[in-house]
């Protein structure tokens, strides 16, 4: 065997920690589309359905942080087995469970198997794949998440229509043990072990303050900016901010070393790859909203016209990875953000009166400069590091990529809600209005990281 070839038994360790992260996501989108059966069969509102996803989002933005800890005292088995065992758990209790407030908890067992699951399968490919090989495997992690949003929501809304939404867990749930199976055959220890330890004060301040800052974002559009929910909770995440800079200054061993940000190419490039996920997420929302409330079409049509596109961003992942490991980073990038910021203004320009093919189109042809760019922007920054410093920069790329989904979902709300507010034109025009508004300012948003990425990413 070559030293660059990637084994059968790397290839499955790679498969089995990614189905973490793949069915966290594909669940997520599955279960938006059965909001409206769980409301009422659960006889629950709007707000308090929307915490099977909000839940799950703060509990990873919890765990998260902890991976790079996690990575230096324990066994990788021992971690997969434990966030495998968490999610399978979470999926029992969902699959049996009377009463809402079950759901939720179901859901936060879940969000850590989720927390666990998901830096560990980056992890894994960092510590083991060869470095000619690397972009290609980042591009496999990527599209292993990026597939889920694709299939979710026609997955959801087929199960729903015709088994019931409790058949998502059912259906997934044989797939999780396989993926068991094959982690714990496969997974194998390259790197030392070491008995750090554990700093539980950072911890603390380094959750509350993620917490905060998404917990602002999730109600920007339900509450007052200067209320509690709002504005309180990111004066507190800023509060919570300083503490743990200050204490993990002064740490030995910091969880996630403040240090890192004052790379600034790898600052600039997880700068520009929480931007790009924070429009990913703006248009993932937006977009079934034109089609149903401008289009007049329903949330069955509007999956199957959402499935081409994201299943384009998909297969293009797995190749821009190889691309980086041809080209290099910059090539990927730069051509990757040309495209998006292009078909982001253009989609601006037409936003008015898009026909559903055009808004399919314009979709396909948008995830594709997406997907050049998102993996190798996670690869290339991560480069930046020393190997050594690699784990905590995985945990801070994943940190900062369910921030910036939740502020990106909460902007495109916003937008979107303040033009439906005009009384003198019809809802289906105020929300075209909001629309082409909204992909003005993320076109913009993207040629900003393009700009960053000129300056800050390598050829090589």
């Amino acid at each position: 065997m070559t030293k660059d070839k990637i084994s059968f038994s790397l290839l499955c360790s790679i498969i089995a920690t990614g189905m973490l992260s793949f069915t966290g996501v594909l669940v997520e989108t599955a279960l938006n589309v059965a909001f409206p059966t769980l409301i009422r069969e659960f006889k629950v509102t709007t707000d308090q359905v929307q915490w099977m996803t909000t839940i799950v989002l703060l509990i990873v933005a919890i765990i998260v942080p902890l991976s790079s800890y996690l990575k230096k005292r324990f066994a990788g088995k021992v971690v997969f087995c434990l966030g495998m065992l968490f999610f399978i758990a979470g999926t029992l209790v969902e699959i049996f469970s009377p009463k809402f407030a079950l759901l939720l908890l179901g859901r936060a067992l879940q969000g850590v198997g989720v927390g666990i699951g998901l830096p560990l399968m980056f992890n894994t490919i960092l510590d083991q794949v060869p470095k000619s090989k690397i972009g290609t495997m980042m591009g496999l992690g990527t599209m292993f998440i990026a597939t889920a949003p694709a299939l979710g929501p026609t997955f959801g809304g087929i199960v729903t229509q015709y088994l019931g939404w409790r058949y998502i867990f059912i259906i997934v749930l044989p797939f999780l043990l396989l993926a068991l199976i094959a982690g714990l055959l496969t997974l194998k220890q390259v790197t030392p072990l070491r008995r750090d330890t554990f700093n539980f004060e950072e911890y603390i301040f380094l959750a509350l303050m993620i917490v905060g800052f998404i917990f602002g974002f999730t109600n920007l559009a339900s509450r007052q900016f200067l209320s509690f929910y709002v504005g309180g909770s990111w004066l507190l995440s800023l509060i919570f901010a300083i503490l743990w800079f200050k204490t993990a200054k002064q740490s030995k061993n910091p969880l996630l070393n403040p240090k890192l940000f004052q790379n600034k190419s790898f600052l600039a490039q997880l700068t520009a790859y929480s931007l790009i996920q924070f429009i990913a997420l703006a248009v993932s929302f937006a977009l079934p909203n034109y089609i149903q409330l401008v289009n007049h079409e329903s949330t069955s049509l509007t999956g199957f016209l959402i499935l081409p596109g994201a299943l384009t961003n998909a297969l293009i992942a797995l190749f821009a990875g190889r691309i980086l490991d041809l080209k290099g980073p910059r090539f990927p990038i730069l051509t990757g953000l040309i495209i998006a910021t292009f078909f982001l203004l253009l989609t601006g320009i037409l936003g008015m009166h898009l026909t559903n093919f055009q808004v399919a189109l314009l979709y396909a042809l948008y995830l594709i400069g997406n997907a050049l760019c998102f993996g190798p922007l996670m690869t290339s920054g991560l480069t930046e590091l020393d190997p050594h410093d690699q784990a905590q920069g995985n945990a801070a790329y994943n940190s900062i990529q369910q921030s910036a989904g939740a502020v990106g979902t909460a902007l495109a709300s916003v937008i979107i809600a303040l033009f439906q507010q005009r009384s003198q034109f019809s809802c289906a025009y105020n929300t075209a209005a909001g629309f082409s508004t909204l992909y003005y300012v993320l076109a913009g948003i993207a040629l900003f990281c393009f700009l960053l990425a000129v300056k800050n990413v390598r050829k090589r």
